[in-house]
């Protein structure tokens, strides 16, 4: 016998067969469907005692008795394939890029490229929404996007047309390695996507230019910024930045990692993986520990070490705390609230607050960061008429849109060029 209650206006039948109780809601506020579901188990039930129906095996014995039909449970492979499907559906942006942080090994690429994919996560999230269905996300919503940010302030004015296309590589990224990892069929296309406008940045110039066009006047604060931003020193200008530094750095490894900097073009993460082992005396040679140039492995470069250069790291290497890293706290000191011990290498963000710090209240303040060393660097190797090919070789991972900044400053290579059309 079956029995039928009402639960929340949604009448619900129960019956018991082999001494099992199976119960289900029919989905059905109408009390007259209900009866007649009540009386089809029912009947069917009696049918079975009779020995006049039997139940399948591997059936659905609920849905056997309501409607005499045999359906088939489905296989693990088939539940599977429809709990993938219903979980895609109901998979969110910030579910996806949760799933995609937990998998990714940060290891695998430089710390401040970890902290530029957090970064374009935050702005996707903001503009995309958290709760989006990755489902039913596709290349209009992509389109939305990009034109939603492009509206939006930034450190130069509006966003730039750059800034967007590297968030969007991001989250194709994702929606790639989702497809790649069975959480979705497909990803959205995003090779119509419109970009506003790209703004070349200006070539590397040096003091005196910036400080014409300033003098001029009519150039707002931030166009003045992003000009300091193109500075490169000379090599008069990088002798009088190291001995200001070495007069007024506050701990023993500021100048010799300046000196690094400024003679070998190593990036600020380069500098602090840098280990003593490194550091060949012998042959006059330093190896820079890489993560950018080649995707998925850690290779490496090997740079000339200049008189000075040599010079200045022997001398801290005599003095040098302990441990491997080459540059690293003397002292034990606080940085961040977080205490360091001597020998502890130093992080990226670290040795860019000491540069900061070094510089602050002198004329030097205007030199934005370590990479302003590194583009000297080029730019004096360049202006010294060193082939490209070393340049690139020394510095490592050279794109044609960094030599065109400061291919002007291959003097005899330009001059030649003029004189072969026009005559000495």
């Amino acid at each position: 016998m079956a029995f039928m209650e009402n639960r929340n206006g949604k009448f619900r039948i129960k019956f018991r067969f082999e001494g099992r109780q199976y119960s289900r809601s029919l989905k059905t506020s109408n009390e007259q469907k209900a009866n007649l579901a009540k009386g089809q188990i029912e009947r069917n039930l009696e049918l079975v005692s009779l020995g006049l129906l039997e139940v399948p095996d591997a059936c659905d014995v609920f849905d056997f008795f309501l409607t005499g039909k045999v359906q088939e449970k489905p296989t693990a492979a088939v539940i599977a394939e429809k709990s993938k499907k219903q979980s895609a559906g109901a998979l969110s942006i910030e579910r996806l890029f949760n799933m995609y942080f937990d998998a990714f090994l940060k290891e695998s690429i430089e710390e401040n490229s970890f902290g530029m994919l957090q970064t374009h996560r935050n702005n996707l999230e903001r503009l995309i929404g958290k709760r989006t269905k990755v489902a039913t996300f596709g290349t209009g919503d992509i389109q939305k996007y990009v034109d939603k940010r492009a509206k939006e302030p930034g450190r130069r004015g509006a966003i730039q047309a750059t800034t967007i296309r590297k968030e969007i590589t991001t989250l194709s990224t994702i929606f790639k390695w989702a497809v790649s990892n069975g959480h979705l069929d497909a990803a959205p296309e995003n090779k119509s996507i419109r970009y506003p406008k790209g703004k070349e940045k200006p070539p590397f110039q040096t003091w005196e230019e910036i400080e014409r066009k300033i003098k001029r006047g009519g150039l707002s604060d931030d166009e003045i910024a992003e000009l300091w931003e193109c500075l490169f020193l000379n090599t008069s200008e990088i002798a009088d930045l190291l001995s200001h530094v070495k007069l007024n750095a506050r701990h023993a490894f500021i100048y010799p990692a300046f000196v690094f900097a400024a003679h070998t073009g190593a990036r600020r993460s380069e500098i602090a993986r840098s280990q003593i082992s490194d550091i060949d005396f012998e042959s006059e040679m330093i190896t820079i520990r890489e993560l950018k140039r080649v995707r998925g492995m850690q290779s490496t470069r090997r740079v000339p070490m200049s008189p000075m250069l040599k010079s200045v790291l022997s001398d801290w290497v005599d003095d040098h705390p302990g441990g491997q890293a080459t540059f690293c706290m003397p002292e034990n000191v606080c940085f961040s609230r977080k205490a360091r011990k001597v020998g502890s290498p130093l992080t990226p963000d670290e040795l860019h607050d000491h540069f900061s710090r070094t510089l602050k209240g002198s004329r030097w303040e205007v030199v934005h960061g370590w990479h302003t060393l590194r583009h000297s660097f080029c730019s004096n190797c360049a202006a010294a008429g060193v082939e490209q090919r070393v340049i690139n070789d020394w510095v490592g991972h050279q794109t044609a849109a960094m030599v065109r900044r400061y291919r002007h400053l291959f003097p005899n290579e330009q001059r030649q060029a003029i004189q072969n059309v026009f005559g000495a």
